[in-house]
């Protein structure tokens, strides 16, 4: 349980230094897809890293079609 924690810290880590904020956000979707619908957009935000207002534009951005 300790070493799964320390490869969830590590991933973390990178994560919030080589990913953008729009791979951090796929990230957390593909990784926690249950919990992702029950947390609020302040909670996803900070997790992330991110500000609240521009989480909303990111998924904003992602759910647009590409014209």
């Amino acid at each position: 349980m300790a070493q799964r924690a320390q490869v969830a810290s590590q991933h973390r880590i990178i994560a919030a230094l080589g990913f953008t904020a729009q791979e951090r956000y796929l990230d957390f979707i593909q990784r926690y897809p249950k919990i992702y619908p029950r947390i609020s957009n302040l909670q996803l935000a900070s997790y992330i890293g991110v500000t609240q207002e521009f989480l909303s534009r990111l998924k904003r951005q992602i759910l647009k079609p590409n014209k």
